[in-house]
């Protein structure tokens, strides 16, 4: 019964998807999310670098949270990471990263907000300055999130790592779960982040148990997308098809994908408070 339940708010979920043209909204995220994911990235590895010249990470640890940073890009679009990260140390690179990621999260907050207002059919208010000023460091707040639990994850990460070989060593236990331990880290920091946002920006009051199932298929979803995108990228060689670009291709399609998976998190939340209001209303 749960089963066909869940069946049926996807179907339903998926005709909104269709009908309030997600597709086109998410291209409009995409754009603004090209000037934030980059920049973030970055700031995050000078984060790292800066940890470790204060003695707070060791090197082992550095290098490793450094990769897993890296690995939050898919396939060869880390190689972008790469190519800046390098001059990540350059103090006008670090202005420049900072500035493109403040306005790339302020254009990203505010299309963010419209795209759920359409999908939730909810009518647009012209905010008094404060509050629109309120609204613009929320979206700042925000950022600030997504960088402490990337940071964490990270870290997180690289600590797992030398551990599991430390256990594979002594103990008989196989690696893969260690793997998939970091896979539930990384999967419960996507969910937290889209909850987090779903919260923030969805104009109806709404509770955490409210946004949990859409933000954990939107967490597993960016998953399988992830693995999907790397699988290509490893079957197929982008480089030949693409040249120089070809990382810029895959990193464009990321980040159109995700925000795709991102609109269709809130069509599924809300068709369940739909669901959940005729219920309601049947059982009176």
């Amino acid at each position: 019964m749960q089963l066909k339940a869940s069946a049926r708010i996807l179907q339903a979920a998926f005709r909104e998807w269709r009908r309030d043209d997600a597709s086109l909204l998410a291209a409009a995220l995409a754009y603004y999310g090209l000037f934030s994911a980059v920049p973030l990235l970055i700031l995050t590895l000078i984060i790292i670098n800066s940890l470790f010249q204060q003695g707070l990470l060791d090197s082992q640890t550095a290098a490793l949270s450094a990769e897993m940073v890296d690995r939050q890009m898919p396939g060869n679009a880390s190689d972008l990471i790469d190519l800046a990260s390098d001059q990540a140390t350059s103090f006008s690179f670090t202005l420049i990263s900072l500035g493109l990621l403040l306005f790339g999260a302020g254009g990203l907050f505010v299309n963010t907000s419209r795209a759920l207002h359409i999908i939730w059919q909810l009518p647009e208010r012209r905010l008094p300055l404060l509050d629109w000023i309120r609204s613009y460091l929320r979206s700042y707040l925000l950022i600030g999130l997504v960088a402490v639990l990337l940071l964490a994850t990270s870290i997180f990460s690289a600590l797992l790592l030398p551990l599991g070989r430390q256990i594979e060593e002594h103990l008989p236990i196989h690696l893969g779960l260690l793997r998939a331990l970091t896979f539930l880290v990384s999967f419960s920091f996507v969910a937290i982040l889209f909850a987090a946002t779903y919260k923030a920006l969805i104009e109806v009051k709404l509770g955490w148990h409210e946004v949990l199932a859409g933000s954990a298929l939107a967490s597993l979803l960016f998953a399988a997308g992830n693995f999907c995108i790397e699988a290509y990228v490893g079957l197929v060689n982008i480089g030949s098809a693409y040249g120089a670009a070809g990382s810029l291709v895959v990193f464009v399609f990321w980040v159109y994908y995700s925000a795709q998976i991102f609109l269709f998190g809130a069509e599924v939340i809300k068709v369940q408070r739909m669901d959940y209001c005729i219920g309601n209303k049947s059982a009176e």
